[in-house]
């Protein structure tokens, strides 16, 4: 995003190959330092597979601190867009699909068992502070206005992810030791791939 026009340029000769182009926003640094070049190219629709951590998702969708806890269930998340965004984001379609509150509210109660389970419930912080599966939710909503398939990973809490037609899946975190996080998510990424390229 730092090269934004030799990004496209790549981006444009794969799709005219027939290739699918993935774009993983990096970190949330990146996203707040080239909001308008990362816009641009979503807008061009040479993105097909869009992934952000938990981190990147926020700020994608300029909401940060107290102003992302203090945002409504019902506010439009395209309205908490800052700056170079804000001036062209149109207001997202809040409206979940059919049945998407039950599986939601099944996944949030079975992740609050696993967190008992392991003891992670201690290291949470409040409630009120954590980033939900809601923010995912509308998160994706707003990504896939510009790919197919959106995808936002919330780290030892799994990761989320839906498509343009409405297909969603959940997957918990696994919990292991940790040695090295150098990598995780560029390793996400690619399992993520390979998973999908290979029909799954």
């Amino acid at each position: 995003l730092y090269r934004p026009e030799l990004a496209k340029a790549a981006m444009k000769a794969a799709k005219a190959r027939g290739a699918l182009v993935s774009l993983d926003l990096a970190s949330f640094e990146v996203v707040r330092n080239c909001r308008a070049q990362l816009l641009d190219l979503l807008e061009s629709g040479v993105v097909d597979l869009l992934f952000a951590n938990e981190d990147e998702a926020e700020e994608l969708m300029g909401s940060s601190g107290e102003d992302h806890r203090r945002r409504s269930r019902d506010d439009k998340p395209a309205a908490c867009v800052a700056k170079n965004l804000s001036n062209s984001a149109a207001a997202v379609d809040d409206a979940a699909p059919a049945g998407a509150e039950e599986e939601r509210r099944e996944g949030d109660e079975a992740e609050v068992r696993r967190m008992k389970t392991t003891g992670e419930e201690e290291t949470r912080g409040a409630e009120d502070t954590a980033f939900t599966r809601e923010d995912a939710e509308r998160a994706m909503q707003w990504m896939l206005r510009y790919c197919q398939v959106a995808t936002v990973s919330m780290g030892k809490r799994g990761c989320m992810a839906r498509d343009a037609r409405g297909n969603r899946g959940v997957a918990p975190g696994i919990i292991v030791p940790v040695v090295d996080t150098t990598g995780a998510g560029d390793s996400f990424t690619a399992g993520f791939l390979h998973a999908y390229l290979s029909g799954a």
